[in-house]
């Protein structure tokens, strides 16, 4: 999956945020590039599933759900 800086620190930051169990590698693996985001560069919106929703990272880092 490629991600940008600001998706990984913002990933990260959900990851601390979320206390999720087995560490951040195994958290990353729950993380899903699932749709374009329309940029030139192809980037695209990251989803991670937690607590019944579904929250989106933006590739500019913006976290909503």
């Amino acid at each position: 999956m490629h991600t940008t800086r600001a998706q990984r620190l913002a990933m990260f930051n959900l990851f601390k945020w979320v206390q999720f169990p087995g560490g951040y590698k195994a958290f990353r693996k729950t993380c899903r590039n699932m749709f374009f985001s329309g940029k030139s560069d192809g980037t695209y919106t990251i989803m991670v599933h937690h607590a019944g929703m579904l929250l989106g990272i933006e590739p500019d880092g913006y976290t909503h759900s």
